[in-house]
């Protein structure tokens, strides 16, 4: 059986390649329950990384931690 990969990649404006969205989208088990769910970025938490997942109402948030997370949104900051 073949896997099937699908990046999500935006441009913005003061860059020349584009930033892949992934580690802001992830589909993974919900850490409680087990099920596979997707989980988008929210914001930054005191305690880690808020993620939240619109069609899983059992654990419809979680905090993380994540180098990956912090990386990509290091690339949206602007600088006056």
């Amino acid at each position: 059986m073949s896997k099937v990969c699908v990046e999500i990649a935006v441009f913005l404006p003061l860059t020349t390649a584009p930033v892949k969205l992934l580690p802001l989208v992830k589909m993974m088990p919900s850490p409680k329950h087990e099920e596979n769910t997707c989980y988008f970025y929210n914001r930054v938490d005191p305690k880690g990384f808020r993620l939240i997942s619109y069609h899983y109402d059992k654990e419809p948030e979680i905090i993380t931690g994540g180098d990956d997370i912090k990386s990509a949104l290091e690339i949206f900051k602007v600088t006056e």
